[in-house]
This record gives structure tokens, sequence and C-alpha cells, in this order.
């Protein structure tokens, strides 16, 4: 048997299709580290002098004295403020975002009281908002938003419940959720505008209030499979996001969503775990290529005759064949796997493979560090079925069929087809039969760490059953076609 497998993998190995695969996955990948590096930070900001110009040549059109004309000539002459204003300041500034809240408050009774005894008063107001921005004190728009909450919810507690169909509980929950918000942007020192802390706050305040929403529903109402996968979402976005910013984690890391998850790993890290993922096609087309041709090529080019004269069963032929690919399967995993290290470590330093991977466990409720190669362990683990069938998929379809175009272009259109497939099964009813279908069930990523499948009827043991049935039947397909298959004429 030993000998019948080291044959297979030299006939393998003497194959160059294999080579210029991995060749062209290693070059892309080069590709792909140095442009996360030195690219990834270059933003081509907003220009807004086009909208400038257009507000300005239409202003110049109206008569701001006529009646009828006024108010369109206040509406004109507030946005081209804004945008002027806008210009000032970079277009990820926090300064930016205060702008978009709170400009328009102070530009328009100016504009309004043009030609008034009131125009100083209010042009004094705008320019101590100005003065505000200029001096970097964001902390004082935190503090009267702040303050304007607070209030909020003074009046809501002083409500009287006899006289409001909505609980002061309800009413509470988003000026509470707002609060919390604006508390944290005090207390961390988190500026409005981008960052990634920033980032964390917007997502936490949004899921939150998504997930306050679906807790209120659920008091009432049993919650449909897809109402439970979102407040499982929103759970898992809330703790993550809580926990970026109550461990203030630094803003020079990037915050990365990957199925919600927090990266807290540096780009070599980061490039590692996904190494699998990004490079699946070349993965996939790698042993499919070699499983599809290594029975086919045999019958074809009629030295399987070589084969079948040896003292070997024929069930041992193909096995032997078989364990190759599989010999093959894990190489080229390996290989993926030490150029990505290898081009990660030298383009952005051996030292960088030191981060870790923020994930919430949905088992055990809690929010874990794993390292980035545990993880990539256990991603790449969940999606090793998928690789594994489209392997033994056009193992099976070279021994059926002899014809290696067959057995590799079937696969392949497998693969582009599957999200078409998965889709149908989670959107129609009537398409349900389709859990029953392999596609929806070779990712077992989307049951890492207690997570709900999108697909109600389907399980980890659900999924793991499917793919071990069609892997089986797969083999014995081979097996049994192989068997019976008539060599006297090749």
């Amino acid at each position: 048997m030993i000998s019948l497998i080291k044959n297979e993998l030299t006939k393998i190995f003497h194959k160059k299709a294999i080579y210029i695969i991995l060749i062209i996955a290693i070059c892309i990948m080069i590709l792909d580290v140095v442009m996360s590096k030195y690219f990834q930070n270059s933003v081509e900001y907003y220009s807004n002098e086009d909208s400038i110009n257009y507000y300005k040549e239409a202003i110049k059109e109206l008569d701001k004295n006529s009646p009828t004309y006024k108010e369109e000539y206040v509406g004109l002459k507030v946005q081209l403020e804004i945008e002027e204003l806008y210009s000032k300041y970079d277009s990820n500034s926090w300064q930016n975002q205060v702008i978009s809240s709170n400009a328009e408050k102070y530009i328009y009774p100016m504009v309004v009281a043009e030609g008034t005894a009131n125009y100083e008063q209010t042009k004094k107001e705008y320019d101590g908002f100005v003065e505000k921005l200029n001096k970097g004190d964001w902390k004082s728009f935190v503090q009267e938003e702040l303050d304007g909450i607070n209030e909020q919810i003074k009046s809501i507690e002083a409500q009287n419940d006899s006289a409001n169909t909505i609980s002061k509980d309800i009413q509470l929950i988003q000026p509470n959720i707002k609060k919390q918000v604006l508390e944290w942007r005090l207390e961390k020192d988190i500026p409005y505008g981008y960052s990634s802390k920033n980032q964390a706050l917007n997502q936490w305040e949004q899921s939150k209030n998504s997930l306050a929403n679906i807790n209120e529903q659920e008091k009432t109402k049993t919650l449909t499979y897809e109402e439970k996968v979102m407040k499982q979402s929103d759970e898992e976005i809330v703790n993550l996001s809580e926990y970026y910013i109550k461990n203030n984690l630094s803003d020079n890391i990037d915050l990365i969503n990957f199925n919600e998850r927090y990266n807290l790993a540096s780009e070599a890290d980061w490039g590692l775990v996904c190494a699998f993922s990004d490079f699946s096609i070349f993965i996939i087309i790698a042993i499919v290529v070699i499983a599809g041709t290594i029975v086919s090529e045999e019958f074809n080019k009629g030295t399987i005759k070589l084969l079948l004269v040896r003292p070997y069963k024929r069930v041992k032929i193909l096995m032997a064949k078989f364990i190759a690919c599989l010999i093959v399967f894990v190489l080229v995993h390996l290989v993926i796997f030490i150029a990505q290290f290898i081009c990660g470590g030298l383009i952005n330093g051996f030292g960088d493979y030191v981060g870790k991977v923020v994930i919430y466990d949905f088992n055990t409720s809690s929010v874990q560090e794993i390292s980035t190669f545990k993880y990539m362990i256990l991603s790449g683990i969940s999606i090793m079925p998928q690789f594994l069938l489209l392997m033994t998929l056009a193992f099976a379809l070279s021994v059926i069929f002899i014809n290696s175009p067959i057995a590799i272009a079937l696969p392949l259109l497998g693969t582009m087809g599957a999200e078409i497939i998965n889709q149908l099964a989670y959107t129609y009813e009537k398409a349900k039969f389709l859990r029953f279908f392999v596609t929806p069930n070779w990712d077992l990523t989307k049951y890492l760490f207690g997570k709900l499948p999108e697909f109600e009827p389907i399980s980890l043991p659900f999924s793991i059953t499917i793919c071990a049935i069609y892997f089986v039947a797969m083999i014995l397909v081979s097996i049994f076609v192989f068997n019976k298959r008539e060599i006297k004429n090749i």
C-alpha cells in the first residue's frame, strides 16, 4: 500500500499545474500583504468645492430681499455656510461630525437675521461655536449633549404614569443608552469622528437599541428564528464593543469587522488568521485539479493497465490514489500557511505574531481573548469539510466519467453555485428540503463559539452527519464503479 501511495505522489509532484497554481497564490499573497501594509491608510477625502461653487452661483441668481425668494435664499445660504465650514477641517475629523449635527442651529438664525438688529447676537453665538471647533474643545459639545439627555430623562421620570400609554421604562431605554455613550466619551476620552473607539461606541449604541427593541418584543410574543439570530448578533456586538471600550484598547489597533469580531491582532497575525479563507479558491483549484485527473488520466493514457496487472486489489489501488490526494490536500494547506507566515513576517516583521482575537462565546456568555494561532486552527478546521467534499467529488467524477475536464469543472461550478443554493434554502419555506444538500452544511464556522446558524432546521450534529453521508456515498460509488470498470479496450 505504501509503495502504491509513493508511486501516486511521484506522479502528482511531476504535474506542473499544481506548482503554477501555488506560485500564483503566493504572488497574490505577497501583493495583498504589501497593499495592506503600505496602502490601507490611503484615503481619498471628499471634496466639497463643487458644492460650494454651486451654492454661490445659485445665490447670485436670487434677490434675498424679495419675499418670493427669501425662503429659497435662506436655505441655499445655510447650506453654503455649512459646506464652507466643512471645508476647513479633515473629512474624518470630529469637527465634521459636530458640524453635521450642530452647525445648522447656529447658522440658520444668523442667516435669517441678516440686516436686522438680531444679526450681531446670532453672529456672536455662531463665532463661539466656530471657536470651540478651532480650539479642539470637543468635550464641551459632549457635555452639552449630555446635559440635554439628562433633562430629557428627568422630564420622563417626572411624568404621570396614568397620562401615558407607554411606560417610563420603555421611554427611558433610548435616552439611557445615549447617556451611557456620552459618559463613556468623557470617561474614556473618545472624541467624535473616525476612530476604532468611536466606531465601537456607535456600534454599541446601534446594537444596544436593537437588542432592547427585541427584548421588549420577547415579552409579548415568541421570537421567530430570524429574530433569535438577530438578537444573538446584537448581543455579540454589544458585548464585544463594551469590552473594547471598557478596556480602553489602543486606538492604533484596527477594528476589523470579521463576523462581528474585533481584531486585536497585528496585520501579520490577521493575514495568518484569514489565510485559508482568503486563498480558498487556490486551495480548491489545486486539490480539484489533482483529484479530478488522478484516475481519468490513467485510463486516457492507458497506464491504468500497468497498475491493474500488479498484485493489488482494485480497491487498494483506488484508495492509494485517494490517500495520495489527501496528502496533497494537507500539503497545499501547509504551503499556504507557511507562505503567508513568511510573507507577513518579512513585510510586517515576525515580531508581529503576538496578537489575539477577541470573540464572544455564547456557550459561556463571556468575552474571551484567544491567540491568533488557535483561532486560525479553529476556523481552518471548520472550513475543511467544504474543501474535502469538493476534492472527493472531483475524485468520484474522475472515476465515473473518465473525463478530466468534467471532473474539474463540475466541482468548481458547484463552488460558484453553492451561495445560490444556500440563499434559496435560507429564504424560501418550500426550499427547506435543501437543508439535506451538502452546501448549507459544509461550512462549520457558523457554529463556532455557540452561534446559531442562519438556517433553523440545521445544527452542528446534523451538518456533520450530512457531510459524512455525502463523503461516504461518493467514496462507495467510486469503489463500485472502479471495480466494475472494463479495461480490455483501453
